[in-house]
């Protein structure tokens, strides 16, 4: 693959670095990502980006393999936001660690941090306008599931105008669901 100008192409502004070449990985290879603000360390397979910086910031770097001590996860700010670069494959718990980060950093809650608790069958999405969080409770099991919420919601999905009162318990049905709306403050 021969992207003119190199990877990631025009995305290279957004993302403040250029790749100047993608390494496979053999299997076992040992190859780390460490955090530079914790220490953390996580495992990086199949692949690794040599990176070149273009206004990014590391986040974390590569231990070991053709990058040794390069950029392995950026952050650029650009315009409102910012854009994250990983330069590595991770499993998914290191996965589940940096988006938990980069969720928090930019401000966004998690389905968790909305619920006292949830039924293991439950599964809760969340979207967000400016105004307004909308909660997707869903139960994708046979059997009926919990859910208690932390905050006031109104009911959208049934039409009516229940309001959830805070700490209330709600049960959803088999392959139920139910749509939530929750005021920002």
């Amino acid at each position: 693959l021969c992207i003119p100008g190199g990877a990631p192409g025009g995305l290279s502004k957004v993302l403040g670095l250029r790749t100047e070449e993608t390494d496979a990985l053999y299997p076992g290879e040992d190859v780390k990502m460490t955090l530079e603000s914790s220490g953390s360390c996580f495992a990086v397979h199949d692949y690794q980006d040599v990176i070149h910086l273009e206004g990014a910031e590391v986040i974390a770097r590569f231990q070991g393999g053709l990058a040794d001590k390069g950029p392995a996860l950026t952050m650029h700010r650009f315009g409102k936001g910012c854009a994250w670069y990983l330069g590595g494959r991770l499993d998914a718990s290191a996965l589940s660690e940096l988006y938990c980060r980069i969720r928090t950093e930019a401000g966004v809650p998690s389905s968790q941090d909305l619920l006292v608790r949830r039924d293991n069958t439950i599964d809760v999405q969340v979207r967000s306008t400016d105004e307004t969080r909308y909660l997707f409770v869903m139960n994708p099991s046979e059997r009926p599931g919990t859910v208690e919420f932390m905050h006031p919601c109104s009911q959208l999905y049934s039409g009516d105008d229940n309001l959830v009162n805070e700490r209330s318990v709600w049960e959803i049905p088999a392959y139920g669901a139910k749509v939530l709306a929750q005021k920002i403050q």
